[in-house]
């Protein structure tokens, strides 16, 4: 059996798509292709332009893409960009600000602002504290409202949500979550500054 190679970029670099074991950038990197491997991580500026497939990804700083990904981990520091396209992981962990069509994952964990359609998970949980190094803030400073049309999950505890429909079992929202509506089928504990035009036991 074949051992996979390594590959690393430093300082402005490009990647031409491939099968990798570690997959390590630093600095201004370009993906022009798909990319699938054990381990992916970024630290500066990276612009993807494919998909990319791995077990662990880190992402630390800017990373703007125009493919979906897939990872059984995924974790995320700053700001992230996906143009209608999903993420989905088993587990998806972020400190920052992410806009995509869709996150799915067993469990989230957002401790900043999230844009996007659709949220799919088992235990959701989002926070806007922006706990970031400094410049990240930059990006999204204007508003710390977390955004989406639709969120299934199990267990759902969010601070300032905005959303269309919630579907839950569990869901717990704090003072500045506004949504349409919200279908729970156990418990539900809403703060009373909350804005919830319809909340429907199933």
């Amino acid at each position: 059996m074949t051992e996979l190679r390594d590959l690393k970029i430093e300082g402005i670099g490009s990647c031409y798509g491939g099968v990798y074991n570690r997959v390590k950038l630093e600095g201004i990197s370009t993906i022009k292709d798909n990319l699938k491997c054990n381990s992916f991580s970024s630290e500066g500026m990276c612009k993807c332009e494919a998909q990319i497939e791995a077990a662990d990804m880190n992402i630390e700083g800017t990373f703007k893409g125009k493919g979906s990904i897939r990872a059984k981990k995924f974790n995320a520091e700053g700001y992230i960009k996906l143009k209608d396209c999903p993420v989905n992981a088993d587990e998806i962990s972020l400190e920052g600000y992410i806009k995509c069509g869709e996150l799915s994952a067993d469990i989230i964990n957002i401790d900043g602002v999230c844009h996007t359609e659709k949220i799919y998970g088992e235990s959701i949980s989002i926070n806007p504290s922006l706990n970031v190094k400094p410049g990240f803030n930059l990006f999204f400073k204007a508003s710390n409202i977390s955004k989406a049309e639709l969120i299934e999950c199990t267990e759902l505890k969010a601070d300032g949500l905005s959303a269309d429909i919630i579907r839950a079992g569990r869901v717990k929202l704090g003072k500045d979550c506004e949504v349409n509506l919200v279908e729970y089928s156990e418990s539900v504990e809403i703060h009373p500054d909350a804005k919830i035009k319809e909340l429907v036991k199933v």
